[in-house]
């Protein structure tokens, strides 16, 4: 499956609507949401377990982070995107950045 074949069959399990701004924030929103839960369960792996991540932490985690994929290809639809796209455009960027040798530091116009 292509990653736009994947946004097209995730946005079929969606009621979001592609240009309405109300749709964006709240998908927005339960993007930070999502993000927030893979790190929960990060973080009791690591206070819990002392960062030993078994099979059941992976699955987990792992399921944790489709969730954040579904919000991202959410959001990329909603704004009327293709997430080919994106991963083009995020890819030259940091070969960019890699070419000028800034690939560490801050801000996003290094």
């Amino acid at each position: 499956m292509t990653i736009d074949e994947y946004q097209a069959k995730a946005h079929a399990t969606s009621g979001y609507i592609s240009g309405n701004d109300g749709d964006v924030k709240t998908c927005a929103l339960g993007l930070g949401g999502e993000a927030g839960a893979f790190l929960d369960k990060l973080k009791k792996i690591y206070r819990d377990k002392h960062g030993f991540i078994s099979g059941d932490d992976r699955k987990a985690l792992l399921l944790e982070l489709g969730d954040v994929l579904w919000k991202c290809s959410e959001l990329a639809t909603l704004l009327e995107c293709p997430l080919e796209t994106i991963a083009a455009m995020n890819l030259a960027k940091l070969r960019d950045r890699q070419e000028r040798g800034v690939l560490d530091g801050a801000g996003d116009y290094r």
